[in-house]
């Protein structure tokens, strides 16, 4: 129409603290970076008058990438042996029932030992889905401190376990020797990799519960899948429980931040903190389809039950995690099922308890049940998403408490069927976001078959993608830790100081335009360019909390830390946590646990804690003095 339009510039330039940058010739040097495939670099102003070059690194497929990451995969299982060697060493001690040891069982939410009702309804309820499948000579990958091998070995001819703590191994075996009918068990010390020793085509059944989150990627856990059906007989099954959820991991954290921030933290600040947390995710998480998928590659897998957690219990480990029963060998029947949709045919729990009673059908099958254990979780993760009106945590929290709880508690279900006789199978391998489930009631005269064992047939298949798609990268925050302080050296060498980008940010991929371009406007912002936005930064006031700031920059890969900053807040975790009590232990010989390590998250209260313990360590004390010359706190 005549008019023109001005775009901007078409190389980039950019002006900050005075000097005229092309962000190309930066980009053009951290591309050089054998570990580094691809890279973007802009200028942005996220805190008002503070502009600063961001780069943004996608790590590489080349040889030498491709050899590092294998490196830091052995790196990442060996930092979780540690973590667990130096727990179990600690906390897997005798008590009033040694087959009940929890020790190391901690809330996320508030990072506390899980109330121990709690954790009996978390282990009953497993055992009793273990020995639905009728065992007799078992496999137990990751048997901990033993919790199901002594309720589950009795029922069987044989019951093998492997542990990667040899403190743990030690413990079930002084265990299974003090008590009566647990003469069967084999116990062994090595990786969930490592078959070495096992026999194959022995085995009914192979338990792995609460193991495969500590895998290093998808591609171990196929190959310990691969290992373990080669240990299985002609037809066996495959229990892998306590799988925590891909669809409700972003949810998940949310919650979880919501919970630990202070009453006084923004809304903007807690948004940041939820992002950095889902970024640094230590753990594997999977999503329910990937185990329908693996029949693609494991043709020996007839069928497949994927479960919510039973038991009327609120906390992580019933709201985001799920068993799987993968069945190998026999085909798979499923029982004849009429379905309703809860949300389309717009039921209720009064309406279905009518139906069932009116009609007696022998099976009735219920998709898309609103799930109740998450919907404070997915409220919470809205807001995130679009946040309220609103300005602190504390006005959240408040919100939080007027919403009453919607959908249905599975448990609910449970417990109206076995009122009107019916036996309940619940199935989540349809879960998405919105966390909601599927039932199906059977009679009790009906025959008795597994209604959830889905059968493989074209109707259910799995579209094929990448067996990346189906999970999160728990080494992500080993690439930040190891790969950004290399690419910082390396952009030093090559670039002026005003060149050098103040942050770096990883991705997995760059955002793209329609036609293919880099979308810069869809580049995220770096966590922790704004993380100091609205609290006061405090530089460190003595030589050692100097000292702990460089540790804790070098660990998270970050700069700017002040002595306030909560570790966990910058995207730290118990892995990262370990690292830097090494480092801790070597310097000042003090024997600091991860407890000590939660209990003083900051940097200005982990340096009084090492300056206490460094007094107890070498007592300058007086004869004269009391119990009450010390302050409150000080021993």
């Amino acid at each position: 129409n005549g008019k023109i339009e001005y775009l901007g510039r078409i190389d980039h330039q950019v002006k900050v603290r005075g000097f005229r940058i092309e962000t190309g010739e930066i980009e053009t040097v951290l591309t050089r970076h054998p570990l580094v495939q691809d890279s973007v670099v802009i200028a942005r102003e996220d805190i008002p008058g503070d502009k600063r070059l961001v780069a943004y690194l996608i790590p590489g497929q080349k040889k030498q990438a491709l050899d590092q990451l294998i490196a830091w995969q052995t790196e990442y299982v060996r930092d979780w042996q540690t973590l667990y060697e130096q727990s179990y060493s600690r906390t897997l001690v005798a008590n009033d029932d040694p087959t009940f040891n929890i020790a190391g069982w901690n809330s996320s939410y508030t990072r506390q030992p899980i109330p121990p009702e709690e954790m009996r309804v978390w282990v009953d309820t497993t055992v009793s889905r273990i020995l639905s499948l009728a065992p007799q000579k078992v496999l137990e990958i990751g048997c901990g401190s033993g919790l199901f091998v002594y309720r589950v070995a009795p029922h069987c001819q044989e019951y093998w376990a492997t542990d990667y703590s040899q403190s743990a191994v030690d413990y079930v075996e002084q265990v299974c020797s003090t008590i009566a009918g647990l003469n069967n068990v084999k116990v062994r010390q090595q990786k969930a990799d490592n078959f070495t020793g096992i026999p194959q085509g022995k085995f009914d059944t192979i338990v792995l519960n609460s193991v495969i989150q500590y895998f290093p990627n998808v591609e171990y856990l196929l190959e310990v899948l691969e290992s373990a059906i080669a240990t299985l007989s002609s037809s066996g099954s495959i229990f892998v429980g306590d799988v925590r959820s891909l669809p409700l991991l972003e949810p998940y954290h949310a919650a979880v931040q919501l919970s630990q921030a202070t009453a006084e933290t923004t809304v903007k600040q807690w948004q940041q903190q939820v992002s950095q947390s889902i970024a640094s995710e230590e753990e594997l998480v999977i999503d329910p389809r990937f185990f329908l998928a693996l029949q693609q590659s494991f043709p020996q897998i007839t069928g497949v039950e994927i479960e919510p957690k039973r038991g009327d219990v609120h906390n992580e480990l019933f709201q985001f995690r799920y068993d799987v029963t993968l069945h190998l060998g026999k085909p798979v029947e499923m029982e004849k099922v009429t379905w309703l949709n809860w949300q389309l045919d717009s039921l209720s729990l009064t309406e279905l308890q009518q139906r069932l009673e009116q009609e007696q059908p022998e099976c009735l099958g219920i998709r898309q049940v609103p799930n109740q254990r998450v919907q404070e979780a997915l409220t919470i993760w809205q807001w995130r998403e679009n946040p309220l009106t609103l300005a602190t945590v504390a006005e959240l929290r408040h919100e939080l408490k007027q919403r009453l709880a919607q959908g249905i508690n599975p448990e609910s279900l449970g417990e109206l069927g076995k009122s009107l006789g019916y036996t309940v199978h619940l199935s989540w391998w349809s879960s998405s976001q919105e966390g909601c489930f599927d039932v199906v009631f059977c009679h009790n005269g009906s025959t008795p078959k597994r209604s959830f064992a889905i059968p493989f047939t074209q109707n259910n298949s799995i579209t094929a993608k990448t067996w990346t798609d189906y999970t999160n990268n728990p080494l992500q925050g080993k690439l930040v830790q190891k790969l950004v302080p290399q690419v910082r050296e390396f952009s030093q060498e090559k670039l002026p100081n005003y060149m050098i980008p103040q942050t770096f940010v990883l991705l997995n991929a760059l955002p793209l335009t329609p036609n293919g371009k880099v979308d810069r406007r869809a580049l995220p912002a770096p966590d922790t360019a704004s993380r100091n936005v609205e609290i006061d930064f405090v530089s460190p006031q003595t030589p050692l909390e100097a000292q702990l700031v460089q540790i804790w920059s070098e660990v998270l890969g970050i700069g700017n830390i002040g002595i306030k900053d909560n570790f966990f807040e910058l995207g730290g975790h118990s892995l990262l946590a370990t690292q830097v009590i090494y480092r801790l232990r070597d310097i000042f010989a003090l024997e600091i646990s991860l407890q000590n390590f939660l209990e003083y998250p900051t940097i200005a209260g982990l340096s009084k804690m090492i300056e206490v313990l460094s007094s107890v360590k070498e007592p300058q004390v007086s004869t004269t003095e009391t119990d009450e010359d010390y302050e409150e706190g000080e021993i």
